[in-house]
């Protein structure tokens, strides 16, 4: 769910309005030095309005690990590269931290589990491994069988 507008979102298109109405005047009156700085300014508040979308878009993101590599994405193509590496970080360490999460859920069920139901896991992930990791199974499993021999 998106944030409700910003006080700075609301303040640019008043601003926006007020411009617009100044380059038309300026127009009328035959001053296009002072028309032209009017839309200049109409244009980089029309940008500065999409980014503060985006961000207030991006912090309603439900997925934390998203909703930092949107604000990566924000801050990169403000050229905020200070900002971009930062939630970037913050993003893998996110990421990271919520593989360890799973991880750590996996090896508790894994606890509670017979010996046979973990066998048919490795079973499963063993069908699933490209040959040349099941070439070194095959040879893992020839060592073994000759130790034992």
């Amino acid at each position: 769910m998106a944030k409700p507008r910003t006080d700075r979102e609301r303040q640019i298109d008043e601003e926006l309005v007020d411009l617009r109405r100044l380059a038309d005047l300026a127009e009328s009156l035959d001053r296009p030095a002072d028309a032209v700085k009017a839309i200049e300014r109409i244009g980089r508040l029309r940008a500065e309005s999409v980014h503060l979308k985006a961000v207030r878009a991006a912090h309603g993101m439900s997925d934390p690990v998203a909703r930092l590599r949107r604000l990566s994405e924000i801050a990169t193509s403000a050229a905020s590269w200070t900002a971009a590496s930062d939630l970037s970080r913050a993003a893998v360490e996110a990421e990271l931290e919520k593989d360890r999460i799973g991880l750590l859920l996996r090896q508790t069920e894994m606890e509670d589990m017979t010996l046979d139901q973990l066998v048919d896991i490795m079973v499963e992930a063993v069908e699933d491994l490209p040959p040349e990791h099941l070439d070194r199974m095959r040879a893992a499993m020839a060592r073994r069988e000759a130790a034992t021999a």
